[in-house]
């Protein structure tokens, strides 16, 4: 699954200054101590502000859930450095889903966002050391699939558990959201132990193909969860 695309292209590292933007070489402003990067790029309907080829993350990492709308201090940067005075603005957040808080009758279906680079900078639909897109693949083909993600140059390898998971996810300072039909994974096991590590939020999910599925945003204690306490599971 793991094909090696573009490692020799990006002997260094993707974090350093990049002239071409790729999946994973920059945050957004809000990073933490977690390093957490853009996940992988969407294509966006004419007419809308960032039409074209835009950054796509989490609402819980490009932007503040306690705010309701962009403002602008929401910017994007590269090259990611542990100081924020190393970093320079590449591009800036133009919409993300407003979570709803603690209610099972209006649940969460999607935690993500989207961004849009600055002229004249470029990208590359690309993710070293593992991947360049080819598309995407529909939910009702999933269940049982072998799937990946790629975070923090680690790879992990499992299989869909399940495509229509309900379940209560909770977000650190600002409480527990509840989600529908969400895509459910679980570890390849014994090869792979884990499928996602704290920090991974926003890594692109894949099929054998390289077909993107969707973003991981979080995790459960165990899984299937055991417990009802265990069906409350944590934002990455």
């Amino acid at each position: 699954m793991n094909s090696l695309a573009g490692s020799k292209r990006y002997p260094a590292g993707i974090r350093d200054q990049q002239e071409v933007i790729i999946g994973g070489s920059a945050a957004p402003t809000r990073t933490d101590r977690r390093k957490r990067t853009i996940g992988y790029f969407v294509r966006v309907e004419a007419g809308f502000s960032a039409a074209g080829n835009s950054p796509l993350k989490q609402s819980h990492v490009f932007a503040d859930l306690r705010k309701t709308s962009v403002d602008e201090s929401d910017l994007i940067m590269q090259p990611i450095q542990v100081k924020p005075a190393g970093n320079r603005p590449i591009g800036a957040l133009v919409n993300f889903f407003a979570l709803k808080f603690d209610d099972i009758k209006a649940p969460n279906h999607v935690d993500a966002a989207i961004a849009k680079l600055w002229a004249p900078l470029r990208h590359e639909p690309l993710i070293p050391f593992n991947w360049h897109g080819q598309g995407y693949v529909q939910r009702r083909t999933l269940n049982g699939e072998a799937v990946a993600s790629w975070a923090h140059h680690r790879l992990y390898e499992g299989r869909v558990f399940s495509i229509a998971l309900d379940i209560w996810i909770r977000y650190d300072r600002t409480g527990n959201r509840h989600f529908s039909r969400t895509v459910s994974n679980r570890a390849d096991l014994p090869d792979c132990t884990k499928f996602v590590s704290r920090g991974d939020s926003g890594s692109l999910l894949v099929d054998a193909e390289q077909h993107a599925i969707g973003l991981i945003f979080a995790a459960c204690p165990s899984f299937p969860p055991r417990r009802n306490r265990d069906r409350v599971c944590r934002a990455i």
